[in-house]
């Protein structure tokens, strides 16, 4: 039986390797964990490696990037295809998806790769067609999200009911191979640290969201969805204003305390004290940013007020330990009242104080927490989050991303 939540194979030619790249990269940022040759094919005979990788249950379906160049390898029209045919006939959720690019007509891709294909014909196979040559971005933004979508159908076809939708998000570091979820959103790629690479959010990573709520939305996600990995507390936002608490999904994150100890934390907790306090304030009648700054697993304030060139903001908003107190470790209930708290204050800021246009996000807390901030802050126009740059003993916040408003997500 396939494993679903297992490698996908890449066959195609190396002559388009820059198309191919491309769309790798939208592969993986929609967590699609991948088998590509240039990094998986080790020593020794090709064919065999070939060969065992497509017939390892751990290989959950594959790709074929079919193209005029395919007529000068006899790896591609003998062996990768031929083998994923064979695969593909056991019908025990293995899945394959064969894009047809180069300007090539369904015939003609048939034809290219019928070689040892017995009685197959791909003709009538529902292949993928690539109008552009080169292929564009967006088509192969396109062909990514077919992808993510046949890999879900094939998990949700053997996910115990009473299991949630398991997503790994790995930005900081890379995910680690024995690890099963239905998704690993490789993401470390594309940062250095907490930053991302310039124009990735915008170009990869938030059209990747949108194209992973879109692909849980079609199978369904009743049964809840669990995040975990080593994320930015931008990620995290970003997370959870994709999936904001309207919604009616149950989402939760697996917090990982100091201790090593993990928890689900969610919205839908019972709420306790957090402990914290939150506290607005008028700033520039003449501006139009609400700062919210959050200091829970450290003091964020002193680092924001070094920060230069900000917009004019028109009110402040902060959150630190209640007078009296000096921090304390969040539980989930707390979480849970801090992040309702914080999201009920941002909407009577923008209430108190006309002309608030944007929200800024400073950020200094556990990873539940940015998620649960990032759920509730649905309708309140575009984000923009910030993340801390340790330069000298204060820091500094830079912004990272701006998440658009929920009607443009």
């Amino acid at each position: 039986m396939t494993d679903p939540c297992g490698r996908v194979f890449v066959s195609y030619r190396r002559t388009r390797a820059d198309e191919v790249t491309d769309l790798i990269r939208k592969l993986k940022v929609r967590g699609i964990p991948l088998w590509v040759d240039v990094s998986d094919l080790g020593h020794g005979s090709t064919e065999t490696q070939i060969k065992e990788d497509l017939g390892d249950e751990r290989c959950a379906g594959a790709i074929a990037w079919v193209t005029p160049d395919v007529i000068a390898s006899a790896v591609i029209r003998r062996i990768e295809v031929p083998e994923i045919v064979r695969r593909a006939r056991r019908r025990d959720g293995f899945f394959a998806v064969m894009a047809i690019a180069g300007v090539l007509t369904y015939a003609e891709a048939g034809k290219l790769v019928a070689e040892n294909l017995g009685t197959e014909d791909l003709t009538f196979w529902n292949m993928h067609k690539i109008a552009g040559d080169p292929a564009p971005p967006l088509e192969l933004a396109g062909l990514a999200d077919v992808v993510l979508r046949e890999r879900l159908r094939a998990v949700a076809a053997v996910l115990p009911a009473e299991e949630p939708w398991r997503v790994g998000v790995w930005v900081r570091r890379e995910p680690p191979a024995d690890h099963r979820c239905a998704l690993h959103l490789a993401w470390h790629e594309n940062f250095k640290g907490r930053h991302a690479a310039r124009g990735a959010w915008e170009s990869e990573l938030l059209p990747a969201l949108r194209s992973i709520h879109d692909g849980l939305s079609r199978v369904g996600v009743d049964r809840g969805l669990v995040f975990e990995g080593y994320p930015t507390l931008s990620t995290a936002v970003a997370l959870g204003r994709t999936f904001p608490a309207v919604a009616g999904i149950n989402v939760k994150w697996e917090q990982v305390a100091p201790s090593g100890g993990r928890s689900l934390w969610s919205l839908g907790a019972d709420s306790e004290p957090s402990g914290y306090a939150v506290t607005t304030q008028g700033s520039d009648p003449g501006g139009d940013g609400l700062a919210v700054v959050v200091s829970v697993a450290q003091e964020a304030t002193v680092a924001y007020r070094a920060t230069t060139g900000l917009a004019a903001m028109r009110a402040t908003i902060e959150v630190a330990p209640a007078a009296g107190t000096h921090g304390h470790q969040l539980t989930e209930g707390g979480a849970c009242d801090l992040a309702q708290t914080i999201a009920r204050a941002v909407r009577n800021a923008k209430t108190a104080y006309l002309g608030v246009r944007e929200v800024h996000l400073f950020l200094a807390c556990p990873v539940g927490l940015a998620m649960m901030i990032g759920q509730l802050l649905n309708a309140v126009g575009p984000i923009t989050v910030y993340e801390h740059v340790d330069d000298d003993a204060v820091g500094h916040y830079e912004p990272e991303v701006t998440i658009p408003g929920s009607g443009s997500l």
